[in-house]
């Protein structure tokens, strides 16, 4: 039988709801994490579903995975279409925690696998790339609008730096892709 655990994840409170039962907070810091850790395996948690928030999530994510905890990390725009079909309007990181916990519950979601440590800085640096990249595009779109003077100037420093920190990321993914990280 599966019991889930719904996590909503504040930058620095993890609201915690255990499928029909008790809703708990913990600290988002490495102790917090421990104690969250602890008091899932005595309710009997086997499934932990959290929503990915832009980077919060990762040291619970890690933590939970890390003791061999089976976690989801959801799509927000599809837990809140959820909340929202299921009649659940308010908005309270304990009402959160609990659509969290309801929403493993009925579309059966499955943890995704413990990913090393070189694997997820893989991910990282490649996350980061894209970044520069994008940005790269957007000022050099700016640069075709014809500005001139300082504006033109400091777009173009700034083009060449976001080209040379794309470089020294690419070393890194070959680096890291190479095993020589």
């Amino acid at each position: 039988m599966k019991v889930i655990a719904g996590i909503d994840v504040g930058k620095r409170e993890l609201v915690v709801s255990v499928s029909g039962g008790p809703v708990r907070s913990f600290k988002n810091e490495a102790e917090g994490i421990r104690e969250l850790g602890e008091w899932l395996r005595t309710e009997g948690v086997t499934q932990v579903v959290c929503e990915a928030t832009g980077g919060y999530e990762r040291g619970v994510v890690q933590g939970l995975r890390g003791k061999g905890m089976a976690v989801h990390r959801a799509h927000p725009s599809r837990v809140r279409s959820f909340a929202q079909a299921s009649g659940q309007g308010a908005k309270t990181d304990r009402l959160d925690a609990q659509v969290l916990a309801l929403y493993g519950e009925v579309f059966e979601v499955e943890g995704q696998r413990v990913r090393d440590r070189a694997e997820e800085e893989l991910r990282e640096v490649v996350g980061r790339r894209q970044q520069l990249v994008e940005q790269r595009v957007a000022e050099r779109n700016r640069l075709e609008k014809g500005l001139g003077g300082a504006s033109k100037k400091s777009m173009e420093r700034h083009v060449a730096w976001l080209g040379k920190e794309i470089a020294r990321l690419d070393k890194a993914l070959e680096a890291l892709v190479g095993g020589k990280s």
